[in-house]
């Protein structure tokens, strides 16, 4: 029966320890992103992958080694999060990957 209840996305967030968002990386991408069709076309099929498994999608494009920074030192103090992906773009790109499994 309705009643009007909604339940609070936060305390299910806690009971459940998860999020339900997947973080999409592309390191040094931020100007390719909008100018090579692969970087659309990669993030149509994450973006269907998620839609169906009822997952949110967040996009982080970095311009700059210090926007990169930031980013990999927020990381352990956001919270829960269920998964990220890193699109590497060249093989200096696998510190990314090292830093973010030693987080």
């Amino acid at each position: 029966r309705w009643n009007g209840y909604c339940p609070n996305l936060g305390a299910q967030i806690l009971a459940s320890q998860r999020s339900f968002m997947i973080r999409f990386v592309l390191p040094h991408a931020a100007s390719l992103f909008f100018e090579d069709p692969y970087y659309s076309i990669l993030t149509k099929g994450i973006s269907f992958g998620c839609n169906q498994k009822l997952y949110t999608l967040a996009l982080f494009l970095f311009s700059t080694q210090e926007e990169e920074e930031q980013f990999l030192t927020r990381i352990p103090k956001q919270g829960f999060l269920d998964g990220i992906l890193v699109q590497l773009g060249n093989t200096d790109d696998q510190q990314i990957i090292t830093r973010l499994l030693n987080t």
